[in-house]
């Protein structure tokens, strides 16, 4: 949340939810990686889930190298403790369809930030869709290993 301020205080006048996107928008280009987002209180993954897990999984194929933590983010409703644990819960189901998938374990990794780390502020079911979701962070490269 502090960074969001200060992000705020320095670029003035544009609103949090125009850096937000931007933000969102610059990762997602760059990393090649799509969200995944959730329906309320749910972990599993529907088609549209699905189907963009699949694209992931071919562009970590197409980089061998790649690794990847699997955020998982919940909107605000509920406690914290229990936005921890359905953010843990997203992440690792989309970790092992991932394996379905052919990813191996050892280039994924795990975190949740249940309601920490909101894509959007606000409190209207389209803001809180938009923070139910699990996004894939790139770990650098051992740069050691061979």
């Amino acid at each position: 949340m502090q960074y969001r301020r200060e992000i705020t205080r320095i670029l003035g006048s544009l609103s949090l939810l125009t850096l937000t996107a931007m933000m969102s928008a610059c990762a997602s280009k760059s990393d090649e990686m799509s969200m995944i987002h959730f329906k309320f209180d749910q972990a599993n993954l529907d088609s549209q889930a699905r189907q963009t897990a699949k694209l992931n999984a071919e562009e970590m194929k197409k980089n061998q190298s790649a690794k990847m933590i699997i955020e998982g983010h919940c909107d605000e409703r509920g406690t914290n403790e229990y936005n921890i644990a359905l953010g843990e819960k997203r992440a690792k189901v989309v970790k092992d369809y991932m394996k379905d998938l052919g990813i191996s374990s050892r280039r994924l990794e795990t975190k949740s930030w249940g309601e920490e780390r909101p894509l959007a502020s606000g409190n209207s079911e389209k803001i809180f869709s938009k923070n139910r979701r699990a996004e894939f962070v790139a770990l650098e490269s051992d740069k050691n290993s061979n």
